[in-house]
């Protein structure tokens, strides 16, 4: 499970989540791509690189592990009386 905090800044840029794999999801994939078109580094006296910064991308994300209803599985879980849990069939 996830979820993105509010906020946060996109500037020049397009952000896409997709959860994966797509049967059973154990992570989030985030890509993010630029929505100005591609264009050559300007270069100046001695190759020194300047580079375009007027693209920016600030989020926070929220990820953590759900516990299954043991239904859904097809497992029964028992305390075994020392703060444990035990898996039985």
């Amino acid at each position: 499970m996830w979820s993105r905090d509010s906020g946060g800044i996109e500037v020049g840029v397009s952000v896409s989540e997709q959860l994966m794999p797509t049967d059973n999801p154990n992570h989030l994939h985030v890509r993010v791509s630029s929505t100005e078109p591609h264009e050559a580094l300007l270069t100046k006296d001695a190759n020194d690189v300047y580079y375009t910064i007027t693209r920016r991308v600030a989020r926070r994300y929220r990820l953590w592990w759900g516990v299954p209803n043991p239904g859904d599985i097809g497992i029964k879980l028992g305390g075994t009386g020392r703060g444990e849990v035990a898996a039985h069939p």
